[in-house]
């Protein structure tokens, strides 16, 4: 929504997209299903570009909201360069929680480190893991030793002080009859929760799963359990 517009007084989630930066090509992404010659936003995603958080100053400081989202619809938030510049901004002006969902590849542990210090405990990163670390046929060019490393990094810092550490699983057709074996691995890397979901495919059936189930989740560690 263009600054200046107005608001509604019931807002749940500021949801911002830092940047058309990703290092993936996700099938169903819309990197990837749209044309670019009918697509405008293919200029940006092809341009690489970025907000400017210092706009949105006044929005974050003055408007009444419940929770702030980084979601990756057009680029991964990890990649957006002034992201913990502008999470220690927010959190000198609001406490409401952060949700963060990242495919989490090719950041060091002092990105990692830095990131969950800046997070509070109510805050969240959210991994898209989408099958064995090694076998995530989805998002493709992902980097699973780099992943691992992120995930470890988070999971290693104090409990009480650091962020929810999730992985979200997508079910397709590769890896729907892994799913036990994900999640133990899940378990295994340190997350607090997995979150397994079916998506709907557009315009890939092949990686439709045989079956579509509930939306679940597990929960590992106590973490997890003292969630608002």
């Amino acid at each position: 929504m263009p600054i200046g517009m107005p608001f509604s007084k019931d807002i749940s989630c500021l949801h911002f997209g830092l940047t058309s930066k990703c290092t993936l090509s996700c099938p169903e992404c819309v990197r990837t299903m749209s044309n670019p010659t009918i697509n405008t936003l293919w200029r940006d995603i092809k341009e690489q570009r970025q907000i400017d958080w210092h706009q949105y100053r006044g929005v974050i400081k003055d408007l009444s909201y419940r929770s702030i989202l980084f979601c990756g619809n057009w680029g991964d938030p990890i990649y957006y360069p002034d992201l913990i510049e502008f999470i220690a901004y927010i959190k000198t002006v609001t406490d409401v929680p952060i949700y963060i969902h990242t495919n989490g590849s090719y950041k060091d542990a002092d990105f990692w480190r830095q990131l969950g210090t800046v997070l509070q405990p109510l805050d969240q990163i959210l991994f898209s893991i989408d099958g064995l670390l090694e076998d995530d046929q989805y998002r493709v060019n992902n980097d699973a030793r780099s992943r691992q490393l992120g995930v470890q990094t988070l999971v290693s810092m104090p409990p009480k002080t650091r962020p929810l550490v999730v992985q979200k699983l997508l079910v397709f057709s590769y890896n729907e009859n892994n799913i036990l074996k994900i999640i133990d691995q899940s378990r295994q890397l340190g997350f607090d929760v997995i979150r397994v979901e079916y998506p709907i495919v557009e315009e890939n059936p092949h990686l439709e799963p045989s079956y579509r189930g509930t939306h679940f989740e597990v929960l590992f560690t106590k973490k997890a359990g003292h969630r608002e």
